[in-house]
């Protein structure tokens, strides 16, 4: 795969705050040249200005591993396109998206991990999810136990930005960025 195709990526969005326009980056991407951009917050849902971008490089066989693990532990071969694991709102979405071992897969999980007093819907899946979603929200233990090889702080080549004019009596707080690869 090239450079820039994605192989693995994790993102979460929550609720946002009125008002809020600034999107967080994915919490954590496997590109094509086997490079990994991830964050070390541990995936916090509303972005900060001191957001941690980090990048790793793995070997093949670590690539193997990882999506080897997505797929099978991490429930992602098996997976539906979209899980509600709660009916309240305010939760925020998990998305997978995998292009590897001949899938194309996007999966959208809405309060993954949660816990409720009634049986969860489809608990082995928020299980599953749930456990890959945390090995990718916290790359830094991979990278830290040699499942990774740090490469130093990730560093944007370019943003997007969104410039509106807000909407009469809101004032904004914070300008849209995303940094491209």
């Amino acid at each position: 795969m090239g450079p820039t195709e994605v192989v693995l990526r994790m993102s979460e969005y929550g609720m946002p705050y009125p008002g809020m326009t600034l999107v967080a980056p994915a919490v954590f991407t496997l590109y094509g040249d086997r490079r990994a951009i991830y964050e070390t917050n541990g995936g916090a849902v509303a972005p900060s200005p001191t957001l941690d971008l980090r990048q790793a490089l793995l070997t093949a066989g670590q690539v193997d591993e990882l999506v080897a693990d997505a797929l099978g532990p991490g429930g992602l071969a098996g997976a539906r396109a979209e899980y509600r694991f709660t009916e309240t709102s305010d939760h925020t979405v998990t998305y997978f998206e995998l292009h590897a071992a001949g899938l194309d897969k996007r999966v959208a999980a809405y309060a993954l991990g949660s816990v409720g007093p009634d049986p969860i819907p489809d608990a082995d899946a928020n299980r599953a999810l749930g456990a890959l979603a945390a090995r990718l929200r916290n790359f830094d233990n991979d990278v830290a136990s040699g499942r990774a090889i740090v490469a130093g702080a990730y560093e944007p080549q370019a943003y997007e930005a969104t410039l509106s004019v807000p909407s009469r009596g809101v004032q904004p707080t914070a300008l849209f960025g995303r940094g491209r690869n």
